[in-house]
């Protein structure tokens, strides 16, 4: 979760314990949230807006 204008974003479990850390050296993050969805389901999302591409492994 990043609120916007930090140069790190960190990803938290459900009991708040850090699970990831992305820094932008030198630049900011504008915002990350949470997405509730699995992985399945943000493959199709993203298929609909951009069809995949022939002959690529997924």
């Amino acid at each position: 979760m990043s609120w916007g204008y930090n140069q790190s974003m960190t990803e938290l479990n459900a009991q708040g314990v850090p699970q990831i850390t992305i820094s932008y050296p030198g630049y900011f993050s504008y915002r990350e949230a949470d997405i509730l969805a699995s992985i399945t389901a943000l493959r199709k999302g993203m298929d609909a807006m951009v069809h995949p591409i022939n002959g690529v492994k997924t």
